[in-house]
């Protein structure tokens, strides 16, 4: 079965390639992965737990990149073992053309399985193979969009703020629980985008007015 789709993404064609090829937001966008890591420059293993109609199995395996047509294009497959449940394997192939500072991606991704889960007939296989891409590919565009963060942080808005003169950068947010700054200050993709708006990470100081905003 194949599965086709195209989303936006409100970033460089060159960022989502970076993306598209780094770990922890791989690790983030698999649905279920418990586990991911690399053991090679385009090769990984991983861990990953799924319910596929009544069979829930957790497969080991691994997952193979090829970045070789960058920044047009990216590839990824993989193959897991689940044990008694069968195995799974699949792939998606991705093109990404870059549009007025965005990307636009679209992507076709297949999906096979064997053993018991074989047995759970082609619709059901095929309707849970379209909704985890669709759950991979919803996932990487919140997280290339920054929303990610602040879902599981309870932030309600993250701006990006210069002073009069636009000498420094500082950043405010909204946060439904107040002991749950620390930990979203120390989120490493939250520390990654808040370097790249130019933010000043070791000031804590409080504008009384903002100037300047940006919504990120």
């Amino acid at each position: 079965m194949e599965i086709k789709d195209k989303i936006t993404i409100p970033q460089s064609r060159d960022r989502v390639f970076e993306a598209l090829n780094d770990v922890a937001v791989l690790k983030l966008c698999i649905p279920g992965c418990e586990e991911l890591e690399r053991v090679g420059q385009n090769d990984l293993v991983a861990k990953v737990t799924l319910k596929i109609g009544p069979v829930k199995a957790r497969f080991g395996g691994r997952v193979k990149l090829d970045p070789s047509l960058a920044p047009n294009a990216f590839s990824l497959s993989g193959e897991g073992d689940g044990g008694i449940a069968g195995f799974a394997k699949g792939g998606a192939d991705v093109t990404l053309i870059e549009n007025d500072g965005q990307t636009i991606l679209r992507y076709s991704a297949k999906a096979e399985t064997g053993g018991k889960l074989a047995q759970l007939g082609a619709r059901l296989i095929a309707s849970t193979a379209k909704k985890l891409s669709k759950l991979f590919f919803e996932k990487f565009l919140k997280v290339m969009s920054g929303e990610i963060q602040l879902e599981e942080y309870g932030v309600k808005a993250h701006f990006a703020c210069a002073n009069e003169d636009e000498t420094r950068v500082y950043d405010m947010f909204e946060i439904e629980d107040p002991s749950r700054v620390e930990a979203f200050l120390m989120d490493e993709e939250v520390i990654k985008l808040r370097t790249e708006a130019g933010v000043v990470l070791d000031s804590s100081n409080v504008l009384s007015t903002v100037v300047k905003s940006k919504v990120w």
